[in-house]
């Protein structure tokens, strides 16, 4: 799977160095997962594009203080300690949901509602 975030760009924005290549590998591919089945719905692919490459940073950032909240790890130098990390993870989610339905909006080619008609005789 081709990433449109590095392992590298998360660290540094999240200051989670202290987590392997391969953890941080992992939660950016769920992160791109989420990212590509909710554009599957649509009939999009996922691109490089700046609006989801900030979406993919946002879910990568939700699931690494997911992660955080789940092994007990607080990264100290991402000043995340001083937050609750269910509500940064929530808003970050929040956020990158909004992101992905202004890309929608903008090359979706499928209407987004459908109507439904029923002949009586």
């Amino acid at each position: 799977m081709t990433t449109i975030l590095s392992t590298i760009e998360l660290a540094k924005q999240t200051g989670a160095g202290r987590y392997s290549v391969s953890v941080l590998q992992e939660i950016i591919n769920q992160a791109e997962r989420e990212i590509s089945g909710r554009l599957s719905q649509y009939g999009l692919s996922i691109s490089s594009c700046d609006e989801l490459k900030a979406a993919s940073s946002l879910l990568s950032k939700a699931g690494l203080y997911d992660r955080m909240r789940m092994d007990g790890s607080l990264a100290g130098e991402s000043g995340a300690k001083y937050y609750n990390l269910v509500e940064l993870s929530r808003e970050n989610r929040k956020e990158a949901e909004k992101l992905i339905e202004s890309y929608v909006k903008e090359n979706g080619t499928y209407e987004q509602y459908r109507y439904f008609v029923r002949k009586v005789n």
